[in-house]
């Protein structure tokens, strides 16, 4: 997707409350398998825990426009 795309995708999401209703399903699908890998793997927390998290990673690092990120961590893949 460009970054024209993202923003337009991004735009229609803001004026369409049935897409931007999806979208929340599917992050928060997302958010509830990424929680019950990490209990898989022994660690034991709740999906608000880590949504705390990633808020306050993201606000701590943001990458630059030339770098990519991952959803999850907002760190730079290499």
């Amino acid at each position: 997707m460009s970054a024209a795309d993202a923003k337009k995708f991004m735009d229609h999401v803001k004026k369409d409350p049935v897409l931007r209703k999806k979208l929340v399903k599917e992050s928060h699908s997302a958010m509830d398998r990424a929680v019950k890998i990490a209990r898989k793997h022994g660690y034991k927390i709740t999906k608000d825990d880590f949504h705390k998290h990633l808020k306050k990673q993201w606000a701590a690092k943001k990458p630059s426009s030339s770098q990519k990120a991952d959803a999850f961590t907002c760190v730079p893949m290499v």
